[in-house]
């Protein structure tokens, strides 16, 4: 008899409950892998054991052996000369680490930065595999962006590129929920949580300086800054996004945001397009 990929998947992985939490139990690997793990590795069509097995590999051999972390900026750089001197329709994705300053008083500053460098190198893995490029690091923040066309016959390739930002979001929180707080904790360190800001629109590729191949490149626009402030409401382990994004999803993808209720002391940004507050939504 001849198994099909279906049917050997569902004799390798059983569904089980441990510690309360819902997962499958891979026989192979005899190893637990939860929901949100299991499901990220079905959406990258890889094996879930292996990408767990990866995932965690990395982040146990950064904590046993010292980082080897190469920052992932070069590609952004490539794209940002490309286009210098010229606006790009962008989706600014801005990841932020909680409680940081907390942690400085409290481990090794050689344990902090490992942690963070974790963060860093698996957040910018997360990144990539979704399309986007690591714009800089700044202390304990990522800030990536994701190009989009911005032509009336491109909005179905634009969604698709937003929907990917969206979701790039969601698997930083997974990674670090699922795979690096668990083998933090196994070291006695502190559990790292991160809040998440999403916006889109019109960003100016500047220059400073004559030279076009060394001279410091970056992007300038009204989304980068409010991704920054909008991140600063989220709840920890949590990512807002602003209207220009919502607006631009799927009827089933808006579904599973909430608008978030907002003081006008704390958020006080007017949409140009309305005249109103501009809006945000939680996931």
């Amino acid at each position: 008899m001849t198994l099909n990929s279906e049917t050997v998947e569902q004799a390798r992985y059983v569904q089980k409950t441990v510690s309360g939490k819902s997962g499958f139990y891979d026989n192979l690997t005899k190893q637990f892998i939860p929901a949100e793990v299991f499901e990220l590795a079905k959406q990258h069509s890889r094996d879930a054991g292996n990408l767990l097995v990866e995932r965690q590999s990395r982040v146990f051999k950064s904590l046993r052996y010292g980082m080897i972390f190469e920052a992932a900026t070069q590609p952004a750089d490539s794209f940002l000369r490309a286009h210098v001197y010229h606006k790009v329709p962008m989706v600014m994705l801005y990841a932020d680490i909680v409680g940081s300053t907390n942690m400085s008083l409290t481990i090794p500053v050689d344990t902090l930065s490992t942690i963070i460098q974790i963060f860093f190198q698996e957040t910018s893995i997360t990144i990539t595999d979704h399309g986007g490029y690591v714009l800089k690091y700044a202390g304990d923040s990522v800030l990536a962006f994701f190009p989009l066309i911005g032509s009336d016959s491109s909005k179905a390739e634009d969604v698709s590129v937003i929907r990917d930002a969206v979701a790039c979001g969601k698997e930083i929180v997974t990674v670090i929920q699922q795979v690096i707080n668990p083998i933090l904790n196994e070291y006695y360190h502190p559990e790292l949580a991160v809040r998440i800001g999403i916006d889109a629109g019109q960003c100016a590729v500047v220059l400073y300086g004559n030279d076009a191949r060394k001279s410091y490149v970056d992007i300038l626009g009204p989304c980068i800054s409010l991704a920054a402030k909008m991140k600063s409401l989220a709840k920890p382990d949590g990512a807002i996004v602003g209207q220009s994004v919502y607006d631009q999803l799927p009827a089933e993808d808006r579904a599973a945001f909430l608008a978030l209720k907002t003081d006008i002391e704390r958020w006080n940004y007017i949409d140009d397009s309305t005249g109103a507050i501009y809006r945000l939504y939680q996931i």
